[in-house]
């Protein structure tokens, strides 16, 4: 407590004695103080020394005193006691020295007070972090659990997911076999379908040969029967005798002139008889009339739907095809006595007819060819042998119900 005291003195000597070294004339400082002029603040030892010296040189003491005389408030109290010495001084410097000791125990003790304080606020501080730290471990301990819990589901995941791969891996490799083997049933199969489609075609060609046979002979034999018929007129009119063993039937009174025929339209180079396109080239001759066998055709389009509904498709048929052609159609079904269900009201480009009773319809479209000019294209639609061939001998173009039907957009 004293050297405390007496701090500000003795530091302020060893800066008197300093200055002594180096003041005109030299004033000797004491040996024992030379070492302690380059120390910024003087350790407690070092006060030790300078007491010992200032309680044995009065000198040094007493510039001492003059330096702080005017400024007694930087030394102290006690410190002005210390170098001043007054009567009495010590017994003061005791009552002050005893009285600092008091100050210093309640500062001391104001101190510990203050640090306890500090220390219960860090210790509050320090149990409050800890309570966090309870709670972040606990909280990093439950997602820690939770982590567990979702990568023990995760390697579970994993585990399904990998039997589902080997899964998928070994229905690939069964899919590819299964590929495979169709594959090959699928090269079989086309090489039988190329084998069928060579057979077929080859029967087309026999059925395009026969079906050329067939026209030939139908034209043969309406060619045959048009020259019986000339052959007939010529000795109904006397200009052929008659066979041996027969007599030339007698003359008509009035004998008419002879008749024209009527000649079969001839078609494009390259386009056949049976062809789509010679049923389109002659429908869309100018003026030209379509005679259409109706049940012929109808029953071979429609045979599972009644009689009824099968006339009104087919006159719903030949009106589109008689609006996309420009030709007349003319259909005639057996029978007069359906003749007024009223189909032909409502079909623009198509006449109904019926055979009267007793009469087939055949042979009301082989007479109705004689019944146009013979300027005007006539076209006879049926599949019946009887009619075609009837149809060929007045000169009339003939076309099949498919060729027909082929028409339609």
């Amino acid at each position: 407590m004293e050297l405390a005291l007496l701090r500000p003195v003795l530091e302020t000597a060893v800066v008197v004695a300093r200055a002594g070294e180096v003041a005109t004339p030299r004033v000797p400082s004491p040996p024992q103080l030379r070492r302690f002029f380059r120390f910024a603040k003087l350790p407690d030892a070092a006060l030790q020394v300078v007491w010992r010296v200032l309680e044995a040189d009065e000198a040094l003491r007493s510039r001492v005193r003059d330096v702080v005389a005017a400024e007694r408030d930087l030394v102290g109290e006690a410190g002005w006691l210390f170098v001043d010495r007054p009567q009495g001084w010590e017994q003061a410097f005791a009552a002050i020295v005893a009285a600092a000791g008091e100050d210093a125990s309640a500062v001391a003790r104001r101190r510990l007070e203050r640090e306890l304080e500090r220390q219960r606020r860090v210790s509050a501080k320090a149990q409050e972090a800890r309570t966090r730290a309870e709670r972040t471990t606990r909280a990093l301990e439950e997602q820690l659990a939770r982590e567990r819990t979702a990568r023990q589901a995760a390697q579970r995941r994993l585990a399904d997911a990998e039997s589902l791969a080997a899964s998928l891996r070994q229905e690939r490799a069964d899919a590819v076999r299964e590929l495979k083997a169709l594959e090959e049933r699928f090269a079989r199969r086309t090489a039988q379908l190329r084998e069928t489609e060579a057979r077929l075609a080859e029967l087309e060609r026999g059925l395009a040969e026969e079906r050329g046979q067939r026209l030939a002979l139908e034209r043969e034999l309406a060619e045959a029967a048009v020259r019986i018929d000339d052959l007939q007129r010529a000795l109904l009119a006397g200009q052929v005798d008659p066979p041996k063993g027969h007599q030339r039937p007698p003359r008509p009174a009035s004998a008419p002139g002879e008749r024209l025929r009527r000649t079969p339209t001839r078609l494009p180079a390259g386009v056949l008889d049976d062809s789509v396109e010679a049923a389109e080239f002659l429908l869309r001759r100018p003026g030209a009339v379509v005679l259409v066998d109706g049940y012929n055709v109808a029953l071979r389009r429609w045979p599972d739907l009644p009689l009824g509904a099968q006339r009104d498709r087919l006159v719903d048929v030949l009106d589109v095809i008689g609006a996309c052609t420009g030709a007349s159609p003319v259909v005639i079904f057996d029978g007069d006595a359906v003749g007024t269900f009223g189909v032909g009201a409502r079909a623009r480009q198509v006449q109904v007819r019926f055979s009267p009773a007793g009469v087939e319809a055949d042979d009301v479209i082989i007479e109705l060819v004689d019944a146009y000019p013979l300027d005007r294209p006539v076209v006879v639609v049926s599949d019946d042998r009887r009619v075609r061939v009837g149809a060929r001998r007045r000169g009339a173009d003939v076309v099949s119900v498919d060729q027909l039907l082929a028409l339609l957009p």
